[in-house]
């Protein structure tokens, strides 16, 4: 986004649009690294937001280890105001993606999984049940 809008300075224009939003969902921060410019646009994106507005961030990082994929100075800075005021939500468990994999019309009786959703599994082979290795 930075790089785009480089050009024509039309990035605070860009965050300011999205920064007129009740909640901005940020998801997927982590996966892999990113660039210069998307680390930029990312920290603008969080200090536009910073207490003024609701911001969800989901990432397979707990945040200390935002260093890995963009420049420390910008992964602190960020974090920094990320964390001020925040409410932290660790989950852990398998994906919530792999559960219609699970499900089945023969044994429907749920199963509680780690962060208190309820999943359905079928056969003891087919899926890994909560407890089991």
């Amino acid at each position: 986004m930075v790089r785009r809008h480089r050009v024509d300075d039309s990035v605070s224009k860009a965050i300011s649009r999205t920064t007129r939003t009740d909640v901005i969902v940020v998801d997927g921060i982590g996966l892999q690294p990113v660039s210069p410019d998307a680390a930029e646009g990312f920290y603008r994106r969080v200090d536009a937001a910073y207490g003024r507005r609701s911001l969800a961030v989901s990432s397979n990082l707990h945040p200390p280890g935002f260093d890995e994929i963009m420049p420390k100075t910008l992964a602190t800075a960020t974090v920094d105001r990320l964390l001020h005021h925040a409410h932290v939500v660790v989950t852990q468990g398998d994906s919530h993606r792999t559960a219609p994999a699970c499900e089945t019309t023969h044994d429907r009786s749920p199963r509680r999984g780690h962060a208190g959703t309820t999943r359905y599994a079928s056969s003891p082979g087919k899926c890994r049940r909560q407890g089991q290795g």
